[in-house]
């Protein structure tokens, strides 16, 4: 709890605090909580403090990122079933905010981890195609290079789990070494 008062206080320095919503502000120790949960392993205890600071909440895109780590938190619990309800909740409300996708965390990103937990490789393949096709276009310069160190790798694999080896070789043969799975 340490580090999340600590990490928190920081943000409240002056210079910060006018370029943060007062939701992100006051939900900035929850977020720190919440991801020191995840890096021991505590994904129960995650996923409880986000549901808990997602009901404070009240700005769209504040509401947006805590949902979508949610729905990390349920892959990371071996939960697809409720990771995809909460993931085709966020489409529908995402519908309403410009550049819906074009996060990070693109909203077939979930589909593609939730199906590979049920070994249905073959929807994993189509969701991973589908958020390249569509995002790549958006995605600002500097990060285009990324897909071929973070997206392609995953989809080598699920193209190897499908029967695909000869696609799968051929988009790991364009990967560069410093690629992760």
């Amino acid at each position: 709890m340490r580090v999340a008062q600590r990490a928190a206080a920081s943000f409240a320095r002056r210079d910060t605090l006018g370029k943060l919503t007062s939701d992100r502000r006051d939900s900035f120790p929850l977020i720190v909580e919440a991801h020191l949960a995840d890096l021991q392993g505590d994904w129960l205890g995650a996923l409880e403090i986000r549901t808990r600071n997602a009901s404070r909440v009240k700005s769209p895109l504040a509401w947006r990122g805590l949902r979508r780590d949610r729905v990390d938190t349920l892959i990371a619990l071996h939960q697809p079933t409720a990771a995809l309800r909460l993931n085709n909740e966020s489409r529908l409300v995402d519908k309403d905010i410009s550049n819906a996708r074009s996060g990070t965390r693109a909203l077939y990103l979930p589909d593609a981890e939730a199906a590979a937990s049920l070994d249905q490789w073959p929807q994993v393949v189509a969701a991973l195609q589908a958020w390249e096709i569509e995002t790549t276009p958006m995605l600002p310069m500097r990060f285009r290079d990324a897909r071929s160190t973070l997206l392609w790798p995953k989809l080598a694999y699920a193209r190897a789990r499908t029967g695909d080896l000869a696609g799968a070789q051929a988009l790991i043969a364009a990967t560069p070494l410093d690629c992760y799975l």
